[in-house]
């Protein structure tokens, strides 16, 4: 089972990229996340494996399936028998970009565990998607789907 989010986002592929696959930004942007930490060498890339610490949760490693510049990153992370694989869809939409954000649970039970899981995914999916374009738009002018300068 899929849970998903998108939102479009006033700024331009590239620079939303570069907020969701840049560790100290995308933690700055996600409020449910207090750290991220690669274990390994920079830069993100498959294979990399990445420590996320979040609020109410216990730490989890995820590890980076799919890394596509600029339009799509997918890691994945074992919760006692079900994987956890989150996507990270990015298209240009006019001057801005389209974000989609989605998790997806897999393995024995994965569909109840999604239904009990949905509300929290889906806030905290909308939160991180709400934060992205927070950072994206900060320092746009009103108007404005590209910084100034």
């Amino acid at each position: 089972m899929t849970i998903e989010h998108a939102l479009e986002i006033p700024a331009p592929l590239r620079e939303v990229w570069a907020l969701t696959v840049d560790l100290e930004s995308w933690v700055a942007a996600n409020p449910n996340v207090t750290r991220a930490t690669l274990l390994g060498d920079p830069p993100l890339a498959v294979g990399s494996r990445v420590r996320i610490e979040q609020r109410g949760m216990r730490p989890k490693v995820w590890t980076v399936l799919e890394h596509r510049a600029p339009t799509r990153f997918v890691w994945a992370t074992r919760l006692l028998w079900f994987t956890m694989t989150a996507r990270h869809d990015l298209a240009a939409a006019g001057p801005g970009t389209r974000n989609t954000l989605s998790v997806r649970f897999d393995g024995p039970g994965a569909g109840i565990l999604a239904r009990l899981a949905r509300r929290p995914v889906e806030a905290a999916l909308r939160s991180e998607n709400e934060g992205i374009r927070r950072a994206a738009t900060s320092h746009a002018e009103p108007g404005s789907a590209t910084p100034p300068g």
